[in-house]
């Protein structure tokens, strides 16, 4: 049987930043516990993972060997082939310093990027199951909307927020406060990383998700708390992605313009 027809919701009234904020957090924590609900999305929700540990296999045998050469070619001291001098001990430490860094800027925004596709058709999943209407098409083929334009955007999104990074990091300089401070300048661009994808989705340009982004600064600012809380979560952020994604759908729906909804029949 062939679905109905969509119409598109009404406008959304403004509802106040710190309500937003409230929203944007809640739907994100939501949208964890409704794709626990629905085992018809586990397969794509499960790109992240094994996207990342595969790139974590891959890292921990391939680059920290490489790092370790690199770091001794720039101290130029000699490598032992073991643990036991002065220089391993050195190289040890930079290579730790290296891949903290990694994985606190880069890790999960590059496991993002190489499983965007799979995310794109988990947000086009949701959208259609929780309106009750199939997904609107946007412009293009559907392998370019489904897989160049997330991949490309989430790397420019990647390079952004390596730039960002850079520039907040003196915040984590400041007394007491500054790792705060540090993570609170990035909640946007992680809420808008979702944005991206679930908006994405129903077919909307780059231009489009960032006028949601602008008229609603709270509730992007809310996602994004949402999702840095998620991915702290030791072993389980990755997992934990997807649902981030889902909630971010469910946001949209309550504050997005032209969200798809099933056509009534009448009576």
């Amino acid at each position: 049987m062939n679905p109905l027809p969509a119409q598109v919701a009404p406008p959304r009234r403004d509802i106040g930043f710190a309500a937003e904020v409230a929203l944007g957090f809640t739907c994100g924590m939501r949208g964890v516990a409704l794709l626990a609900r629905r085992p018809r999305w586990w397969l794509l929700a499960s790109a992240p993972a094994i996207v990342g540990g595969v790139l974590t296999v891959a890292l921990f045998y391939g680059g920290f060997a490489g790092l370790r050469g690199w770091t001794a070619g720039l101290l130029s001291l000699p490598d032992a082939g073991g643990w036991k001098t002065a220089s391993d001990v050195v190289q040890f430490l930079l290579a730790a310093v290296a891949g903290l860094l990694f994985l606190l800027f880069a890790f999960a925004p590059l496991v993002r990027a190489i499983a965007s596709p799979f995310l794109a058709l988990l947000a086009e999943r949701v959208v259609a199951d929780v309106s009750g209407a199939p997904a609107p098409v946007g412009t293009g083929s559907r392998f370019d909307r489904l897989v160049v334009r997330p991949i490309v955007e989430s790397v420019l999104l990647l390079l952004v927020r390596i730039v960002w990074s850079a520039v907040a990091l003196p915040l984590l300089c400041v007394p007491v406060a500054g790792a705060f401070l540090f993570a609170m300048v990035l909640m946007p661009l992680e809420g808008f990383d979702l944005v991206d994808l679930a908006l994405g989705a129903r077919g909307t340009d780059l231009s489009q998700r960032v006028s949601f982004a602008k008229r609603h600064p709270g509730a992007t600012i809310g996602l994004g708390m949402a999702k840095t809380l998620l991915l702290f979560v030791p072993c389980l952020n990755l997992a934990f992605l997807p649902g981030a994604l889902v909630g971010c759908v469910l946001l949209d729906q309550q504050l997005g313009d032209g969200f798809p909804v099933r056509r009534s029949v009448a009576t």
